[in-house]
């Protein structure tokens, strides 16, 4: 099982150029307007764990201002190339390295789900920071129990660490680092079950 910083990058950093063909688009295209009908037109977003770069070239595309970050410099190498009016930057989610009160929103899709669970809240806490006053934040989580290895059966042919919550226990973890949630939707594929939350950064 992969489970620390070093191997979560490795891993997919040798899977970088498949994860970029993949096409996620019904279900995410559906979640990506649910949290941008709470933002205003002219939002400036952290797309957080933006990986190749798709989703950041999404909301770019839709008039937004988009910035990506990622841990793994394969993927922000990508990223660049596709959308290269976008700032990437390779950066890890526990340390921005943003000021406070950047963003009206953070998109954090399937981005925290190898976040061990006794550091979720370091990471929430720096999206609350980095947010502006009532910000929004988008954050999906794989639904189970505990933390254990995951086969990403998408791209990628062996085990990583993955942290499962249900939905009380994520929202608990929400609102204790300075969130309200708004909405939880789920959602199912043919591998996994999903909780994503919209939230408001409290006053």
């Amino acid at each position: 099982m992969k489970g620390n910083g070093k191997e979560i990058i490795k891993a997919y950093g040798g899977f970088s150029d498949r994860y970029k063909t993949i096409n996620f688009e019904l279900v995410l295209q559906y979640l990506l307007y649910e949290f941008l009908s709470f933002l205003p037109k002219n939002a400036k977003i952290l797309d957080a764990g933006c990986g190749p770069g798709r989703d950041a070239l999404t909301l770019s595309e839709e008039g937004y201002e988009a910035v990506g970050i990622d841990l793994t410099p394969e993927m922000i190498k990508l990223a660049k190339e596709s959308g290269p009016d976008i700032d990437f930057h390779v950066r890890d989610l526990r340390k921005t390295e943003f000021d406070e009160a950047s963003f009206d929103g953070i998109w954090a899709n399937a981005s925290v789900i190898h976040i061990p669970k006794q550091e979720i809240g370091i990471v929430l806490k720096e999206f609350a920071r980095i947010l502006k006053p009532s910000g929004i934040l988008f954050v999906s989580v794989l639904k189970g129990e505990g933390e254990r290895a995951h086969l990403m059966k998408y791209f990628y042919e062996g085990e990583l660490a993955v942290s499962f919550y249900d939905k009380d226990e994520f929202s608990v973890e929400l609102e204790r680092n300075g969130f309200r949630v708004l909405r939880c939707l789920e959602d199912a594929d043919d591998h996994d079950e999903w909780l994503n939350f919209i939230c408001r950064k409290k006053q």
